[in-house]
């Protein structure tokens, strides 16, 4: 049977952030190791992480920690994400085995499901329900879809009492690297690397032609963005020479 597994999906949560913030670390890390601008590898890192890719990998890994949670067993299927999350998040499948849902149904019990049901598939302001809202014309369980075993399994967690009952398994990924491994799983290293070392090359280059020239110590800028930029710049790499100002005359033929 396939069924979709209560998930906050990946609109600004604690699973979207915990690639965010491990996407922040390692921008740290290579800025500090090759000397560059932190922005300049950010912007590097943007381009080249499959996003998607790396959130896969996090449902991937979240399935066997519900499946403990809950203590059904399950396998992961897929994930489906909307193009806007304006009224969607992304959806996680898994497939089950109809005994260890009816199992899960009696454990449930009847009153739990049935206030899960009516949460989920009451029609009000702004929502229209296609499912009825009444478990008891839903038939047997193993004609149920996906959505009406997303409600049982809802209607588990919501048994367990705990306001941020998903909060354990993230603590896991935190502890076990799984956003670290999904994040660098989704990365073209050797593309980011690539453009990291010409970073450093131009670095580097700026550094020589920076340096004192023969005649009088000066240092000179090799980059700005108007006259006076070039002033103040000048100015601010040789504070041992007087003030200076600088006038540009444009020659034509």
């Amino acid at each position: 049977m396939e069924a979709r597994i209560p998930f906050s999906g990946f609109y600004e949560t604690k699973w979207s952030e915990g690639i965010d913030e491990e996407e922040n670390r390692y921008a740290e890390e290579l800025a500090a190791e090759y000397d560059v601008p932190m922005s300049e590898v950010a912007a590097l890192l943007f381009r080249h992480t499959k996003y998607h890719d790396a959130y896969r990998q996090v449902a991937r890994d979240y399935v066997p920690s519900f499946s403990a949670l809950i203590d059904v067993p399950m396998t992961y299927k897929d994930m489906t994400s909307p193009r806007e999350y304006n009224f969607e998040t992304d959806r996680v499948f898994v497939e089950v085995a109809y005994k260890d849902m009816l199992r899960l149904a009696r454990r449930v019990g009847r009153k739990a499901l049935r206030k899960a049901a009516k949460d989920m598939f009451t029609s009000r302001s702004g929502f229209i329900s296609f499912y009825d809202a009444d478990i008891a014309r839903w038939g047997p369980l193993r004609g149920w879809d996906h959505n009406q075993l997303y409600c049982l399994l809802t209607a588990a967690v919501d048994a367990l009492d705990e306001e941020d009952w998903d909060w354990s398994i993230y603590e896991d990924f935190l502890s076990n690297g799984d956003f670290s491994n999904a994040f660098h799983g989704a990365l073209d290293s050797e593309a980011l690397m690539l453009n990291i070392g010409k970073l450093v090359g131009r670095r580097e280059l700026r550094e020589e032609l920076e340096e004192s020239d023969d005649d009088g110590g000066k240092r000179f800028p090799v980059a700005w963005s108007n006259t006076a930029d070039y002033v103040n710049r000048y100015n601010a790499m040789n504070p041992d020479v007087p003030p200076t100002s600088v006038v540009f005359v444009r020659i034509t033929p």
